[in-house]
């Protein structure tokens, strides 16, 4: 008899795997945020059911407390299936809704897996993370959902090959569900009653579960949509752009001097990016929390050039830093750089060290970026550019939340670009190794550092890039090799992955 946990069990596509798993008598662990006796379901017991809210940072405490009162030491099926989204332009996100929508759809499956690693590995289980089929589409109304998605879709490739052989990992893609979350973000009646039940979505997904296929799209419509967007991701773009929501007039815009804002530019790709800016004459303001080389690269920049200290991971450190950007001149390039990562066996990393890379690398830049376009301070024609990683088309087994945090970050440039928000365009960046302190400071083997690229290398690629309103560069010839190995042979990819960085570890 399988021992099967269930996120998101109280309603949708989670109550109603809940019941069909009931009906096949397995154990269930069943968890919600609601109280029992707001449950009117009877396959709600306390035996089976598990309070836990997901947007509170230590939901996967809460559940390992339980599972250990309940002396549940295996557990063989998990099926994160919990999941927030909200409809609407990005910017009229508030902060705390992109970092509720994140905790809930991203951090919270990677916080739960941590804990309950030896749990499954004891049952040789599976884990089934429920992601959508968006996570793949450059919407713009659901810019950040996406982003979650996505990111949830990088790190369950990586975490993939190195649970290979100890705990099977699946992603489910399922389509929009008649269910009560799309009433919750306003979706009209009219339309989401029209979309599948959760039932018979659910029923599909059990199915999938029984078979090992990595990647499942829900439905027959929805894996041609996933298809589509694998195959010609760029006539989808061209296809969703809207019309630009901002227009300044051109002899306003050309009085003004070119402002170009870097996070994360103190050091590494981002200091040679503000240097290759500043030698333009551009006006140049660095963000990061390292105040002594921030202050030292503005020295060496001179006039023109401003370092504003914020620390990304922190919500009210980046409304303090946008308040700043407020009384410097509109911005006309924004660069989001700033990251870092946790590399080691998943499960054997300190979780605290791993959630902080979803914080600085993805929702420090989402929350960065919609403030500002919120207040009107990105210029018309204004270019974003994000530093995602080569690690979206071949993986990163090792470094799994370093992923995910750039895949998702490389969603959501994508669904900027086809928004137009004040006939922006967004460039988004993938390099391979460069020969920094941040790679050599999470790479397994240092002894060919040589054959990494310069970092004034990578910069440079990035200013021809974002001068040219390029939508993707890859510094090198290397990473547009790599790019292509990924995307026509991705398993290949990921094994020799595996070789290069995971079994050197």
């Amino acid at each position: 008899m399988q021992t099967i946990l269930i996120t998101g069990a109280t309603s949708g596509i989670g109550l109603a795997l809940s019941q069909i798993y009931h009906k096949q008598g397995a154990n269930l662990i069943l968890v919600g945020r609601r109280p029992i006796e707001a449950l009117s379901d009877p396959v709600f017991t306390p035996e089976v059911y598990c309070q836990a809210d997901l947007a509170q940072p230590d939901c996967h405490l809460t559940i390992d407390q339980w599972l250990t009162e309940q002396a549940i030491d295996k557990i063989d099926l998990v099926i994160h299936n919990a999941g927030i989204g909200w409809v609407g332009s990005t910017e009229e996100h508030s902060p705390a809704e992109i970092v509720e929508m994140i905790q809930v759809n991203l951090k919270a499956p990677i916080a739960i897996t941590h804990q309950l690693f030896k749990r499954l590995e004891r049952a040789s289980g599976k884990v089934a993370f429920v992601s959508s089929v968006v996570s793949q589409l450059p919407l713009s109304k659901f810019g950040v959902y996406v982003a979650s998605k996505a990111a949830l879709d990088g790190f369950a490739r990586s975490l993939a090959v190195e649970w290979n052989g100890r705990v099977q990992v699946q992603v489910l893609h399922p389509g929009a569900t008649n269910t009560a979350m799309h009433e919750k973000v306003g979706t009209d009646q009219a339309v989401y009653s029209k979309y599948p039940s959760a039932e018979s979505v659910a029923q599909k997904m059990e199915r999938s579960i029984l078979r090992n296929n990595r990647h499942v799209a829900i439905g027959f419509g929805n894996k041609i949509m996933r298809g589509l967007s694998l195959t010609i991701p760029r006539l989808l773009d061209l296809g969703m752009r809207q019309p630009p929501s901002l227009v300044m007039h051109p002899q306003e815009r050309n009085r003004l001097k070119p402002h170009v804002v870097i996070t994360g530019g103190a050091d590494g790709i981002g200091a040679a990016v503000a240097q290759r800016y500043g030698i333009t004459g551009q006006l140049v303001t660095v963000l990061d929390i390292d105040k002594e080389r921030g202050h030292k690269l503005i020295d060496h920049l001179g006039d023109g050039a401003t370092f504003l200290s914020v620390d990304l991971s922190q919500p009210e450190s980046i409304e303090q830093a946008v308040d700043q950007l407020l009384e410097l001149p509109p911005i006309t390039t924004l660069v989001n750089n700033a990251g870092i990562s946790a590399a080691g066996r998943f499960e054997f990393l300190e979780l605290d060290r791993m959630l902080k890379v979803i914080d600085i690398n993805l929702t420090g830049a989402i929350l960065l970026t919609t403030r500002l376009l919120a207040e009107g301070k990105l210029m018309t024609g204004h270019q974003q550019v994000y530093l995602s990683s080569l690690s979206k088309y071949v993986g990163y087994p090792g470094a799994a939340v370093y992923s995910a945090s750039k895949d998702g970050l490389a969603a959501f440039a994508r669904t900027m670009q086809t928004a137009a928000l004040a006939d922006g365009r967004t460039t988004t960046v993938f390099p391979g190794p460069t020969r920094t302190a941040h790679a050599r400071r999470y790479s397994p083997d240092n002894s060919r550092e040589e054959q990494r690229m310069p970092p004034e290398a990578v910069a440079e690629a990035i200013f021809k890039g974002a001068q040219a309103k390029r939508r993707l560069v890859f510094p090198g010839a290397g990473a547009k090799v790599f790019a292509v190995f990924g995307r026509l042979a991705p398993r290949l990819a990921e094994r020799a992955m595996k070789r290069t960085i995971y079994d050197k570890l």
